[in-house]
C-alpha cells in the first residue's frame, strides 16, 4: 500500500481510495465503523483475558466451598451473590471459547502459524489499515482542493497573458514597478552601462609597481659593488 506514484506524497493506496470514492463511496464506510472498535480490541490479549478468568472462576469457587462450613446466616447472604457469580462466570467462559475458536477460523483463513500467530498483532494490523484509509481520504480532499486553486491561478494568467498580447500598450509595467537591480542589468547587458576603476585602485595598482621596481635597483647594486649602497628612489609617477 506504499506503492508510490509519479505525484509526491501520493500511493498506491491514495489511488483506491479515490476510485472507490468516485464509484462506491460507500465501501470505504468500514473505516469509520470498525476504527474504534478495533483500537479497542486490539489492546487486550487472549492470554491475559485466560489468566484472569481462570483465576476468578477459581476465586468464586473457593467462595462456595467456604460458606459450606459458613454459619446459616452468612450461607443466606452470600448465596444469592454465588450463584449469579457462577452465572457469570459460565458466561465469560462461553464468550472466551467462542473467541478461541474465531481465532482458529483466521489462521486457517489466512494461512498463519497456530504457535505464533497472535490476535491482538492481527487486529492492531487491522486497525493500522483503516486508519490510513481515513488518512488518504482526508489527503485526497486536500490535494483535490489544492490542485483546483492551481488551475484557477493558471486560468487566471493565461488570461491576462492573452489581455496583454492584445493591448500591449494598456498593461505596460510602470518604472515605479521595475525593479532597479533588473534595470541595472539590463542597461549593462545592452552596453548603455560601462562599469570603471576607482581612482583608490589605480593609485594601490601604482605604488605596488614603485616598491618593485625600488627592491630590484636595490639588489642590483648589491651584487656589483659588493657593499650595499644606497640607490636613489625613482619619482613617482602621477597616475591622475
Amino acid at each position: 500500500m506504499d506503492t508510490k506514484a509519479n505525484k509526491p506524497r501520493v500511493t498506491l493506496l491514495h489511488y483506491l481510495v479515490q476510485e472507490a470514492e468516485s464509484e462506491h463511496k460507500q465501501v470505504l464506510l468500514f473505516a469509520d465503523d470498525l476504527v474504534d472498535t478495533l483500537t479497542a480490541a486490539a489492546r487486550l490479549s487472549i492470554d491475559a483475558l485466560t489468566s484472569e478468568l481462570n483465576q476468578l472462576a477459581a476465586s468464586v469457587n473457593q467462595i462456595d466451598k467456604q460458606l459450606e462450613n459458613a454459619s446459616t446466616n452468612v450461607q443466606e447472604s452470600f448465596e444469592k451473590f454465588v450463584k449469579i457469580a457462577k452465572k457469570d462466570v459460565k458466561k465469560l467462559k462461553d464468550l472466551l471459547d467462542k473467541i478461541l475458536k474465531l481465532k482458529k477460523t483466521i489462521i486457517q483463513h489466512f494461512c498463519e502459524n497456530d504457535k505464533s500467530f497472535k490476535i491482538e498483532e492481527f487486529l492492531g494490523i487491522f486497525k493500522s489499515f483503516c486508519e490510513k484509509v481515513q488518512q488518504c481520504r482526508q489527503e485526497n480532499a486536500q490535494r483535490k482542493l489544492q490542485e483546483e486553486k492551481a488551475e484557477k491561478r493558471r486560468k487566471e494568467r493565461e488570461a491576462l497573458i492573452a489581455l496583454k498580447k492584445k493591448a500591449p500598450e494598456k498593461y505596460a509595467p510602470e518604472d515605479d514597478d521595475v525593479c532597479i537591480v533588473d534595470k541595472l542589468l539590463g542597461d549593462i547587458k545592452k552596453g548603455g552601462f560601462k562599469l570603471r576603476h576607482s581612482s583608490s585602485v589605480k593609485r594601490k595598482v601604482s605604488t605596488k609597481k614603485e616598491r618593485s621596481t625600488t627592491a630590484k635597483s636595490r639588489v642590483l647594486s648589491t651584487s656589483s659593488g659588493g657593499s650595499l649602497q644606497s640607490v636613489p628612489e625613482l619619482p613617482s609617477t602621477n597616475t591622475n
